[in-house]
């Protein structure tokens, strides 16, 4: 009896642990019938409020970890593909038309597809000029264009990693649906 509840302690402390260390989700109210719960990288904070039908949130660094990269999430209802669920529904060409269309306003861009954990497609643009070093990741997810600009504010360049780290962002939403 003693042994038996000697594991039964064990277990449960050991899920205690794993939870204490599961990351924690901050939730984004997008409308009435969208919720989107993302994973703040550490030693960030989040902003977020609507604007024109646009919820804009701002994820930046803590002040006192002003060096780090700070990221504009913006999320739309995407008014050419209201019934679209992913771009991975896209057939090669839309994509392509697509893709063609998220960067036809700059000069010398650099558009590549990633994909998240889960399989989903998204953009990464990168504007290839003197004046910028941001990066762009875009996707979209029934119906709702999603995208995410980010960038140094003491104007050093975006690395592969901090990609890498913006796919990682995508790949930790969740999305949750409620009824209208």
């Amino acid at each position: 009896m003693k042994k038996a509840i000697a594991i039964i302690l064990s277990l449960v402390m050991l899920f205690s642990a794993a939870s204490a260390l599961a990351e924690e989700k901050t939730e984004i109210v997008i409308d009435d019938t969208l919720t989107i719960a993302v994973v703040l990288p550490a030693g960030y904070v989040i902003e977020s409020y609507a604007e024109g039908g646009v919820l804009i949130a701002s994820v930046d660094p803590e002040p006192e970890d002003g060096n780090k990269i700070s990221y504009l999430l913006l999320i739309a209802p995407d008014e050419e593909h209201p019934t679209l669920e992913r771009l991975n529904d896209m057939s090669e060409s839309e994509l392509e038309a697509y893709g063609l269309s998220c960067i036809e306003d700059l000069n010398d861009p650099t558009i590549s597809l990633a994909e998240t954990e889960v399989g989903t497609y998204l953009f990464v643009i990168d504007e290839n000029d003197s004046e910028s070093d941001a990066v762009e990741m875009i996707c979209i997810y029934h119906g709702y264009t999603i995208a995410l600009y980010m960038d140094y504010t003491d104007g050093r360049t975006v690395s592969e990693e901090d990609i890498g780290t913006a796919v990682k962002f995508f790949s930790d939403m969740d999305f949750i649906h409620t009824a209208a």
